[in-house]
């Protein structure tokens, strides 16, 4: 399988010679901060045979423990109006590869949005899940809720950047969860090659 798949960071080098030629849905409205996409798709994806795809999974890792934790998810956000929607599955494991637990996870607050103009247009990718001129790229800040089957949740804040070619936002590629358990704060971020991510400004 493994020659099916491609990372982001050879989609990057695919299409940085054509960075500049990038091509964003013309019925959005841009800002540089908690900016006016009208309505932002956002997926934890994956790149099949050189097919972006809903349904992918992420890892990150908190620096401290060595603790890894594995999400799905999709959703979407409305900047101007501050809102998000969306939702996933979550493992966390110790480094040894013990559970510690796993469930859903919601959204509930939109955060913020920095929009970076990224594209998939110059790159050899086809697009499974919108089209190739509405993909986008920059760093969505949300709220979340993770939910355990004992129906126990608990509070964190989710980060997903998108960093294809052409972006201007200062994105590094991929998830980052701040969350406190027991006392415990972990600071998890994506590992190298640990997943994609791909937003798309969608009319409303």
């Amino acid at each position: 399988m493994r020659d099916l798949l491609i990372s982001r960071r050879q989609v990057i080098t695919a299409g940085a010679a054509g960075a500049l030629g990038v091509l964003l849905n013309p019925s959005a409205v841009f800002a540089d901060d908690g900016g006016e996409v009208s309505l932002l798709r956002w997926d934890l994806a994956q790149v099949i045979q050189l097919t972006v795809l809903a349904g992918g999974s992420v890892q990150a890792r908190d620096a401290t423990t060595h603790d890894t934790v594995t999400l799905t998810g999709s959703g979407e956000a409305r900047p101007g109006d501050r809102t998000a929607a969306g939702g996933g599955t979550f493992m966390h494991r110790h480094e040894d590869g013990s559970e510690v637990a796993h469930g859903v996870y919601v959204v509930t607050a939109f955060n913020s949005f920095t929009d970076g103009h990224g594209s998939l247009s110059n790159t050899p990718l086809s697009d499974g899940i919108g089209h190739k001129n509405q993909s986008d790229s920059g760093i969505l800040r949300l709220g979340i809720k993770a939910v355990l089957p004992s129906g126990r949740s608990i509070a964190a804040k989710l980060g997903v950047e998108c960093a294809l070619p052409g972006d201007t936002s200062g994105a590094v590629e991929g998830i980052t969860l701040d969350v406190t358990v027991a006392g415990h704060s972990f600071h998890f971020r994506q590992v190298p090659e640990g997943g994609v991510t791909v937003f798309h400004a969608l009319e409303d």
